[in-house]
């Protein structure tokens, strides 16, 4: 996958940036900080902060809770869509 998602499944945010991503078509592998303590603390290592989603990038870059604008050019930098 070339982008692991760190987030809570009811989270509203994750919500709209889910729709985003597949509306391209674009896998992720999503990590459900509510389900695993170890993925949580992944994410805030991260993220610096308890923040869903947290979308990580194969390079190592990362949004934290990115508007449709930000996750949109970030998916264009990396040569996504």
């Amino acid at each position: 996958m070339a982008l692991t998602i760190y987030g809570k499944p009811e989270c509203t945010d994750w919500a709209r940036s889910r729709s985003l991503l597949d509306s391209h078509g674009l896998g992720y592998d999503f990590k459900d900080i509510i389900a695993s303590e170890g993925d949580a603390q992944t994410a805030q290592a991260i993220s610096g902060g308890p923040s869903s989603p947290v979308i990580v990038f194969t390079d190592g870059s990362f949004l934290v809770e990115p508007s449709d604008e930000s996750l949109t050019e970030a998916l264009s930098h990396h040569g996504m869509i």
